[in-house]
């Protein structure tokens, strides 16, 4: 069995386990920050093995689009952040999407 046929089992497993965790991440502009300038996150995936070690998506992520289990754990992803924005939504706010170019430009 090749090493990807193995992750396609291991992503499955996690999946059904619970497994899977979310991070976020800042995106932060490294040129004309604003003090009142709108913060903003990216959402990252990362999965734990059998034994609680934590494995980062280029791991398993080849893996899960190749065999396509890819749209599972979008799913599995989208649910999870819409869940947690929904338990925070007075500290957090959501919106979708950026100018496709920085107004500095």
């Amino acid at each position: 069995m090749n090493e990807q046929m193995m992750w396609v089992a291991c992503i499955s497993q996690a999946l059904s386990e619970g497994r899977f965790f979310l991070r976020r991440q800042t995106i932060a502009r490294l040129e004309n920050a604003q003090d009142n300038q709108l913060i903003q996150f990216e959402v990252l995936i990362s999965m734990q093995d059998e034994t609680g070690k934590t494995l980062p998506p280029g791991g398993f992520i080849p893996a899960a689009e190749r065999y396509g289990l890819m749209s599972m754990t979008d799913r599995w992803v989208l649910k999870t952040t819409f869940d947690w924005l929904k338990a925070n939504s007075k500290s957090e706010r959501l919106e979708l999407g950026s100018p496709w170019f920085p107004d500095d430009q």
